[in-house]
């Protein structure tokens, strides 16, 4: 979109407001003023979001396990989309790692052109285990240092495209669909990732 004076960045508008924004309306291209003044109406709508109020439920039970927040969260947002224990995951991760989902996405991207497109929580769990935590994101995962996780996923990167080389190499394994689930691949990941990212021998 950038250049394309057909678009406004939400994030600036927001930024800024609407009424700053308009005072600086002089200052843009005759076919973006053209396109603000078309538009007044959709951007005072979106100016008022600032003013929207939003209905907050704080849970503060220190006793509540990660299962309980993931039921809670669904049972509220029962006409949303079902939050999993990896969503959770991934959410927790980019607090601290903002690049995460993108770098992730972006690489289950690539290996699915190689017939190995696994979904993004696989990895996840294994760079959780690689880090010092556990597959199953447990209490562990959320105490692992930000420097932990970063520092183990281009391991878990790493481990992962050799091993996709030894199976469709060595292994005649030509994809995800010659496997009986993708589980399987975790713990030949994990081990690759802590071992220096190679088999010891064919064997």
């Amino acid at each position: 979109m950038e250049g394309d004076s057909s678009w406004f960045s939400v994030h600036q508008f927001l930024n800024k407001g609407l009424n700053k924004f308009l005072d600086e309306l002089p200052s843009l291209e005759p076919e973006q003023q053209d396109l603000v003044q078309r538009s007044l109406a959709k951007l005072n709508n979106l100016d008022k979001i600032r003013s929207y109020g939003y209905h907050v439920d704080d849970l503060k039970d220190e006793t509540l396990t990660l299962m309980d927040v993931v039921e809670i969260f669904n049972r509220v947002n029962s006409a949303g989309t079902p939050l999993s224990r990896a969503d959770l995951a991934m959410a927790h991760i980019c607090t601290f790692w903002p690049e995460a989902r993108g770098e992730i996405t972006s690489f289950v991207n690539d290996m699915d052109k190689h017939g190995f497109g696994l979904e993004p929580a696989y990895l996840v769990r294994a760079t959780s285990a690689v880090a010092g935590g556990s597959v199953n994101f447990d209490a562990g995962f959320y105490r692992l240092s930000s420097d932990a996780v970063q520092g183990a996923w281009p391991k878990v990167r790493a481990a992962f495209e050799y091993m996709v080389n030894v199976l469709r190499h060595d292994g005649y394994i030509d994809s995800l669909g010659d496997l009986p689930s993708p589980l399987v691949l975790i713990p030949m990941v994990v081990h690759l990732a802590r071992n220096g990212v190679t088999f010891a021998d064919a064997r």
